[in-house]
C-alpha cells in the first residue's frame, strides 16, 4: 500500500557503475594524454603563480618547448619573426604567456596525439 522508502545513499556497486565506463576507456594512450596535459596545465599554473619573479618566462618558454617539441619551436619562430619583421605586437606579462600556450599546447597536441598516431597507422598499413 505505501511505497517502498528509496535510499539516497551510494553504495559501492553504484559507483563501481559509474566509474567503469570511465575506466573502460582510460587505456595507455589517454593516461599519457592526460599526463601530457597535465605537465602543460603545470606549467601554465607555475607561470601564473610566479609572474612576479623577472625571468620566469625564460622556465616558461624551456617547459613548453619541450612539452611541444618540435612544433613548439615553429610556433616560437614565427612569434619572434612576426614581431621582428612585421612589427606585430606579442601581448605582454601573463596574456602573453597565455597566448603563446594557447596556440603552442594546442599545435602539440594536434602533433602528438592526432597527427603523429596517424602517420604511425600509415606507416603501419604501407609496411604490411
Amino acid at each position: 500500500m505505501f511505497p517502498e522508502k528509496v535510499s539516497t545513499r551510494l553504495n559501492r556497486h553504484d559507483v563501481a557503475g559509474y566509474l567503469y565506463p570511465l575506466a573502460a576507456r582510460m587505456n595507455r594512450y589517454n593516461i599519457i594524454k592526460a599526463i601530457w596535459f597535465a605537465a602543460c596545465l603545470t606549467v601554465l599554473w607555475f607561470t601564473y603563480d610566479a609572474r612576479e619573479i623577472n625571468d620566469v618566462y625564460i622556465v616558461f618558454i624551456y617547459f613548453t618547448l619541450a612539452l611541444t617539441f618540435p612544433i613548439g619551436v615553429l610556433v616560437q619562430g614565427i612569434v619572434f619573426f612576426s614581431g621582428s619583421i612585421f612589427g606585430l605586437i606579442w601581448p605582454d606579462g601573463f596574456l602573453g604567456y597565455l597566448s603563446f600556450w594557447v596556440i603552442a599546447v594546442g599545435l602539440g597536441y594536434w602533433q602528438w596525439f592526432v597527427a603523429v598516431p596517424w602517420l604511425f597507422k600509415r606507416m603501419k598499413a604501407v609496411w604490411k
